[in-house]
């Protein structure tokens, strides 16, 4: 990633042009580590079941009425480019002229009104369709009101879906749900949540100006701290998951969530795409309502509250060499047996 500076300013050797863009490079800085630090929280935008079923709902208008186009019927009648241009010069022409004119008139008008009679059929037809969609969404809507899990679990994956965030300052993470479950006895919703790849987070230590190149570039961070980093936008990924939900709950389905991460990656043993569950955690809705998130420490929740079972060695190895936390054979880690 790097941040091109505006060519038109003065050349590199001006002192005021490389004070310029190192404080440039400086806000860069400040502004993408906060960032990343509230990840969490930054744009986060919770839904309601009003949103969902209104974005199901067909919103269209008829199109406008259009007369049909003039031409044709002067065609039909026999107005002529030749006839036009004779009328000029010989009243007989003017008249025939005249004559086809008001011919045209009468055919244009009576396929008008055909036309506008048809439309108004059609524009009936098409509101009581509408209508009736409205209706059944409406109808649906009130099914989740009732507490009916296919709809709960349709909801909440509108949610999540509707999301947008970035992991690398520059392409919007691609969000992918799976197995959205919600148990209604126990008022519990459990999902799956792809988290990013190694190479779809950003690490840097910082972002500074390359005079050579005349572009804000991230200097490199030390390896273990590349780690840190990954698990820490990992981590807050998942809360803004979490966050999404609950504060999208405006019926209170919800007493507990349950989210499992899963990374995606090729495997060239299998030949095609596999699917990894490498981290997963609850949080109930009391615990979620007495967090503030825009001043926890993130890592210290997942630490000493959270404390979720995770494979070891996520982000440090390939994912194919990490293990499954569902597999029979699992190598993973706890935060509770790690202190």
């Amino acid at each position: 990633m790097s941040i091109n500076i505006n060519s038109d300013k003065p050349h590199t050797g001006n002192s005021h042009y490389l004070e310029h863009n190192e404080r440039e490079a400086h806000q860069t800085d400040i502004d993408n580590k906060y960032y990343f630090r509230m990840l969490h929280c930054i744009h986060l935008l919770p839904h309601t079941p009003e949103e969902y079923y209104n974005s199901l709902k067909n919103q269209r208008d008829m199109e406008p009425f259009k007369e049909p186009p003039r031409k044709h019927f002067n065609h039909a009648a026999g107005i002529s480019f030749p006839l036009i241009l004779k009328a000029f010069f010989s009243e007989t022409s003017k008249m025939e002229l005249t004559k086809r004119k008001k011919l045209a008139d009468a055919l244009h008008q009576a396929d008008t009104k055909d036309a506008f009679e048809s439309y108004i059929k059609r524009k009936e037809q098409f509101y009581k369709s509408r209508q009736k969609d409205h209706q059944e969404v409406d109808a649906l809507h009130e099914r989740m009101k009732n507490g009916d899990v296919e709809q709960i679990e349709a909801y909440y994956t509108f949610v999540l879906q509707q999301d947008s965030f970035s992991t690398d300052f520059q392409n919007p993470f691609q969000i992918n749900i799976g197995s959205m479950q919600y148990d209604r006895m126990n008022k519990s919703l459990s999902f799956f949540y792809r988290i990013p790849n190694t190479e779809e987070i950003l690490t840097f230590s910082a972002f500074v100006y390359d005079q050579d190149h005349d572009v804000i570039v991230p200097k490199p961070a030390p390896q273990k701290c590349e780690l840190l980093q990954r698990t820490h936008i990992m981590h807050r990924i998942l809360l803004r998951a979490l966050r999404m939900v609950y504060e999208s709950d405006s019926y209170e389905f919800l007493d507990d969530v349950k989210i499992t991460g899963f990374v995606e990656y090729f495997d060239s043993s299998y030949g095609k795409k596999r699917r990894k569950d490498v981290i997963s955690f609850h949080m109930n809705r009391e615990e979620f309502y007495d967090t503030n998130f825009e001043k926890v420490n993130v890592e210290k929740l997942f630490s000493a509250r959270i404390r979720p079972k995770q494979s070891s060695n996520l982000y440090s190895k390939k994912e194919e060499d990490i293990f499954d936390i569902h597999s029979p054979k699992r190598n993973t880690i706890s935060k509770k047996n790690a202190q």
